[in-house]
């Protein structure tokens, strides 16, 4: 069986590649004059879920959550 530190590892790959991508994706949407803009909100949602892992909490619903506020801001 998966020992607890090996599915804590697994864990954190997964959820480092999800915060590359919602940073890829939202610097590919805001990419036409608003980099700035882009590295800003992307730095924020990382921090969103960092502190979501950190709290074990359910980073997904964090991300989505952080995520549609941002948009309807936008």
């Amino acid at each position: 069986m998966f020992s607890y530190s090996h599915f804590s590892r697994v864990s954190f790959i997964f959820c480092a590649s999800s915060f590359l991508c919602i940073v890829v994706i939202s610097l590919v949407i805001v990419s036409f004059g608003r980099l700035l803009f882009a590295f800003h909100y992307a730095f924020l949602v990382a921090i969103v879920a960092l502190l979501c892992r950190i709290f074990a909490f359910h980073w997904e619903i964090c991300i989505c959550v952080f995520w549609t506020f941002i948009m309807m801001k936008y």
